[in-house]
């Protein structure tokens, strides 16, 4: 028997590359499909989800897209009328959104009336990962970086804006210090290398948990971390509390995937359950090859997983200086 297994689908498929690194043609019609919802940038508002049909934006990728406007305009089908090249190619675009609903940035909106004879046609629109994948991808043409940085910049801080959360208190707090500090479009910029290059990434959780690893230049590393400081003390006392809370449950969990010795970490971990301030790590010397648990204050563990050069401490066991390395969750 042969059993069949489907990949899931991940947005790799949407930046995938020739050998000569330019984009697939497969690629090419993603992009342009997520595109089409946020084309005119000057008319963008972020309370409208610009539901479109797929007669309309077939219409446009006629147009538009590079690989089926030069089939058009170098073939024997260039004489045929713009109503029967929609059907021509429609099939295609239905099959690549049902691959971007799969992976959750597009979603059907609803239905609406056909503009010809009886009977409705689906309506889809952008989800939120949708929106800033369509949006990052702007970004690549410099003519229209800023304003599509400018509608990120929107975008976040509305969604930080509708939750309460300690988390969501503090992303808006350093997400306007990173716009303050001329770092936001260094951070989109990371945010488009991010989806371009991993290919594990499947949804937005994913998407936002890749991001957490932005390697910076040292100076804007510090920038960035002082700047991070500078949002959390912005917080109430009661936010930092659950904010650090969150933090060190993060950590700990995927701590807790890796631990070799997991009863001793999760009696450590136990022991310090009510201490937000400090988060319990296990750590393995390369030199005596012995794992041990290491409690550190959150503050220290969130520093040195930013500065690779922190990563290591002295074993305590051999007393090798550099022979432990930390391992690195951001949160």
């Amino acid at each position: 028997m042969v059993i069949s297994v489907t990949k899931t689908p991940s947005i790799h498929q949407i930046f995938n590359k020739n050998p000569n690194n330019t984009y697939t043609a497969d690629a090419l019609l993603y992009q342009d499909i997520l595109r089409y919802s946020v084309r005119d940038l000057n008319s963008l508002d972020t309370n409208s989800e610009y539901p479109f049909n797929i007669w309309n934006l077939t219409a446009w990728l006629i147009e538009n897209n590079l690989e089926i406007s030069d089939d058009y305009k170098r073939s024997s089908n260039s004489h045929m009328t713009k109503s029967n090249k929609i059907q021509a190619r429609r099939g295609r675009v239905e099959r690549f959104l049902y691959t971007l609903i799969k992976l959750d940035l597009l979603r059907e909106y609803g239905r609406t009336k056909k503009s010809k004879g009886d009977g409705t046609t689906i309506l889809y629109c952008l989800t939120l990962f949708g929106l800033i994948i369509a949006l990052l991808i702007m970004t690549k043409n410099s003519k229209k970086r800023k304003k599509a940085n400018d509608y990120l910049y929107k975008t976040f801080r509305k969604e930080f804006e509708a939750g309460n959360s300690s988390s969501h208190k503090f992303s808006r707090h350093f997400f306007e210090k990173l716009r303050e500090n001329n770092l936001f479009e260094k951070y989109t910029a990371h945010l488009l290398d991010t989806s371009e290059k991993s290919e594990s990434i499947h949804n937005l959780t994913e998407f936002m948990e890749n991001s957490l690893v932005w390697n910076l230049e040292k100076s804007d590393s510090e920038k960035a971390l002082r700047l991070k400081k500078e949002a959390f003390e912005g917080l109430d006392s009661e936010a930092k509390k659950k904010l650090m809370n969150m933090q060190k449950s993060g950590i700990e969990e995927k701590m807790a995937n890796i631990a070799t010795n997991i009863e001793a970490f999760e009696n450590a971990r136990f022991e310090r359950r009510n201490d937000y301030e400090a988060v319990v790590t296990e750590v393995i010397c390369e030199k005596c090859n012995l794992s041990f648990v290491l409690v550190l204050p959150l503050s220290e563990y969130l520093k040195r997983v930013e500065f690779p050069q922190f990563q290591t401490a002295k074993c305590p066991t051999c007393d090798v200086e550099n022979s432990i390395k930390i391992p690195s969750f951001r949160v």
